[in-house]
């Protein structure tokens, strides 16, 4: 008996059938990467105005010690022409009372001997080595108002030059301390004047500094800002790509 060997065909290999890919998703939609530019553009806003805020709060404690400063300089001149007015004050009125004393005792002295007096005293006060002496003759029928005859003892001849001299001097230095007073008083007009002027600069000038002051800061807050809009967009450039 014999075998019969019949040849099998070997069994194709179905093909593969390849998946399919989905596309890719972008990793952040067009919303996502608005609220992420809104988020660092609030962000660099914050940023920026705790720091302007910092720096305003630095400046205003500053221009408040400055200001204390100023106060209690002010005050202190303040004590002190205070203390000058006073002085005057007193001293005025002292000069007053001497002046109202020396001119009631010169008016008191109405005659001849009486004035004689007077004037030795006065000789005798400014310190005259001998006291002028002053006769007057008995009236007679002839002269019945005779005129005094004042002795003046030649020791005195010096001293009542020096009088005379010293008289003219202080008469020409109190004309010249008037004028000089007159001047100093205009001058402290004028320098009152400028310190105004200088006040009034002042304010202006902080006025115009805290102003600009604001501008740049704001200038530099609106770069900050644009900063952080610049990054924002970079990241949802990144994202899109």
């Amino acid at each position: 008996m014999s075998t019969t060997t019949v040849p099998v065909s070997p069994t194709p290999t179905p093909t593969p059938t390849p998946t399919p890919v989905a596309p890719a998703t972008p990793l952040l939609d067009t919303r996502a990467k608005l609220e992420i530019l809104a988020v660092v553009a609030f962000l660099a806003g914050g940023i920026v105005l705790a720091h302007t805020l910092r720096a305003e709060q630095q400046a205003r404690v500053l221009a408040e010690s400055q200001v204390k400063t100023e106060q209690g300089k002010i005050k202190t001149y303040d004590a002190k022409i205070a203390e000058l007015v006073s002085s005057d004050k007193i001293r005025d009125t002292q000069t007053a009372a001497q002046i109202k004393t020396i001119q009631a005792t010169a008016a008191a002295a109405k005659t001849p001997k009486q004035i004689v007096h007077y004037l030795q005293a006065q000789e005798q006060l400014a310190g005259a080595p001998a006291p002028i002496t002053v006769e007057t003759p008995e009236p007679t029928a002839a002269d019945p108002t005779p005129a005094a005859v004042a002795t003046i003892p030649a020791i005195d001849l010096p001293f009542l030059r020096d009088q005379v001299a010293r008289c003219d001097a202080n008469a020409l230095l109190l004309t010249s301390r008037q004028l000089d007073l007159t001047s100093c008083q205009s001058q402290l007009k004028i320098a009152g004047e400028k310190l105004s002027a200088a006040e009034r600069e002042r304010d202006d000038w902080k006025t115009a500094a805290k102003s600009g002051t604001w501008a740049k800061r704001i200038k530099s807050g609106a770069a900050k800002v644009g900063i952080g809009i610049g990054i924002g967009v970079a990241i949802g450039y990144a994202a899109h790509k």
